[in-house]
């Protein structure tokens, strides 16, 4: 994490494991913009108290992303409360669902513009992008492309 900035790249994407504290701390103190994924069960929020307070110390801009979100109900909208007043989180307004196309993701390896480019998870994937290059001030041509030099949306 140390010559992050000396790699002279416009973006990297970091994920810390959910317990790690030092590696979230020093990983945030170097970011220009942190996501945290959440997913909206009372477990998730609980856990992500310490984060949000981790993420107070450094002052970076950081959202929490819900994922694995049902299609029905208001669970999410009940989390995205939550987490604004409770935790002082701003949350993103783009939501990860509860995909199929995620699982396999999994499994395959692939991202999901590979598995279902026409797809919901694909669609999302994409919203979550272009919104991010937006806090971060990058141009983004409703196309990206993935570390791997494919096409992302």
């Amino acid at each position: 994490v140390e010559h992050v900035g000396q790699i002279g790249t416009g973006a990297l994407i970091l994920d810390t494991a959910p317990h790690a504290e030092s590696t979230a701390l020093e990983a945030a103190r170097l970011a220009d913009l942190v996501l945290v994924p959440c997913q909206p069960s009372i477990m998730d929020l609980r856990a992500m108290r310490k984060t949000a307070d981790l993420l107070k110390l450094v002052k970076v801009p950081a959202f929490a992303v819900l994922n694995n979100v049902p299609s029905y109900g208001t669970v999410a909208d009940e989390a995205a409360e939550m987490i604004a007043e409770s935790l002082g989180l701003p949350v993103c307004p783009i939501r990860l669902g509860d995909r199929v196309a995620y699982s396999r993701c999994l499994i395959t390896g692939q991202v999901a513009q590979e598995i279902e480019p026409g797809g919901k998870a694909a669609s999302e994937v994409l919203k979550l992008y272009m919104w991010t290059c937006e806090r971060l001030g990058f141009y983004a041509s409703g196309h990206g492309t993935s570390a791997t030099g494919g096409t992302v949306g």
